[in-house]
């Protein structure tokens, strides 16, 4: 019988572990090679764990951008179903570029939805897999962020980087 509701929810094979990528440290969540959640954790007393899993390092060498998505990962969030429509959306805006909330709301085919659509990207738990740090204001602005707008800027400046160095290459 579970003694807790981590327990239930994931099961006795749950592993956590705080690895460190060039944009802070991620606390990872996964149970058998699945993940659940990647969230970019600020408390100066976390450490990056010592040995940690080769799944959860591997995720967090993704994450640095150092090893491609060869094999599949597979995500499981925890969500609603609107939420799982806006993260798979999410996953669909192509590496370097943005969207607005809007525009967003409009391809899922909910018009003014765009706050709905809002509140679903600040529920994500996987950050940079489901790039929620994509979606900008209509005005162009940053918006919002929950792992804070300096991070967020940082991270749509690195990806336009990777993605101006690639088209040199082609």
């Amino acid at each position: 019988m579970p003694h807790s509701a981590d327990e239930e929810m994931f099961g006795s094979s749950k592993l956590v572990s705080i690895e460190k990528t060039k944009f802070g440290l991620v606390k990872i969540v996964s149970v058998d090679s699945i993940l659940h959640a990647a969230e970019f954790v600020d408390d100066p007393s976390l450490k990056p764990s010592g040995k940690s899993n080769p799944f959860h390092q591997r995720i967090a060498r993704m994450m640095d951008g150092v090893d491609k998505i060869i094999t599949p990962v597979y995500l499981r969030p925890s969500g609603t179903e609107f939420q799982y429509l806006v993260w798979n959306a999410l996953m669909e805006i192509p590496v370097g570029k943005t969207v607005s909330y809007q525009e967003l709301a409009l391809n899922l085919g909910a018009p003014r939805s765009a706050r709905a659509v809002g509140t679903a990207i600040g529920k994500n738990q996987i950050a940079l897999l489901i790039p929620c740090h994509r979606v900008v204001r209509s005005d162009g602005g940053a918006g919002g962020f929950r792992w804070g707008l300096d991070r967020k800027e940082a991270l749509l400046k690195w990806e336009r980087g990777m993605q101006s160095s690639a088209s040199g290459l082609i």
